[in-house]
């Protein structure tokens, strides 16, 4: 989120919006279709003339990975979440959820930029209740 730019979001031709860049930590590209809920928050900063001023083409304004932490922390009490949120919380809590809705480990490991499938297998975490569901489908 800190790096993220406005030259990093592109539109196929079916129209499509979404994030193209490196993992910052791996290098390997990821592609990430971007959700309607997601699209209205990057088009508020886009209209935020302090965030275009002073941020330049970056998406979101947020100075440090420190700072977006403590935002989400803030978020976190007004929200009654007991949990230190984290960008790290934010990618497995991500990960973990495309696993609850059944994406593929190859689709997983693209959208988390991991260099291979068994680092996106360690981040997740596997829930007898959706593999007895997995298990009926056969």
């Amino acid at each position: 989120m800190l790096a993220l730019k406005y030259s990093d979001i592109q539109t196929n031709k079916e129209g499509t919006t979404f994030i193209h860049k490196p993992n910052q930590k791996t290098d390997t590209p990821f592609l990430i279709p971007i959700i309607e809920k997601a699209q209205n928050l990057i088009d508020k900063y886009k209209q935020d003339a302090h965030t275009r001023i002073y941020h330049k083409d970056k998406v979101f304004p947020v100075k440090s990975n420190a700072n977006f932490n403590k935002r989400l922390k803030v978020i976190a009490d007004i929200c009654g979440i007991k949990k230190d949120l984290s960008t790290h919380v934010a990618r497995y809590t991500c990960n973990q959820l495309l696993y609850e809705q059944g994406v593929s480990n190859e689709r997983r490991k693209q959208i988390l930029g991991h260099l291979s499938v068994d680092m996106t297998e360690h981040y997740t975490t596997k829930d007898v209740n959706i593999l007895h569901e997995e298990m009926k489908k056969l």
